[in-house]
């Protein structure tokens, strides 16, 4: 198993818990539409995980450089701005449901990469 994949494995219970718990504290009544495209969201939130693992060693002002130097970097590739992806969090916090949802397509892409990734290792 290579570095990302490690990072993702560890990164992405922690995150997903910590989100899930978040979500889990306030229910809406009626979804809300986010101002992103679902499956974009799942590739920058898979983005995401990596950055917050690979930053996890690191504290203080370094740490914050670092990540926020990364989050630039995702929303750049991704054609994203700060703003409409906090947006897009804060909406989903408020639906665990959807949130679970979401999180269930980021295993799942997260899974098929990492058998593609170990495709390639073997030829």
């Amino acid at each position: 198993m290579n570095i990302r994949n490690r990072l993702l494995s560890s990164s992405v219970g922690v995150a997903m818990a910590g989100l899930l718990l978040a979500s889990v504290v306030s229910c809406g009544p009626e979804p809300t539409p986010i101002p992103m495209d679902e499956d974009k969201l799942v590739e920058v939130l898979i983005d995401v995980h990596v950055a917050e693992a690979a930053v996890q060693m690191l504290r203080g002002a370094t740490k914050d450089s670092v990540i926020n130097a990364y989050y630039d970097q995702i929303f750049e590739i991704h054609g994203l701005n700060r703003e409409a992806f906090e947006t897009t969090m804060e909406i989903l916090r408020t639906d665990p449901k959807r949130m679970e949802g979401l999180y269930s397509k980021i295993m799942n892409e997260m899974e098929r990469q990492e058998v593609t990734e170990e495709e390639k290792e073997k030829d």
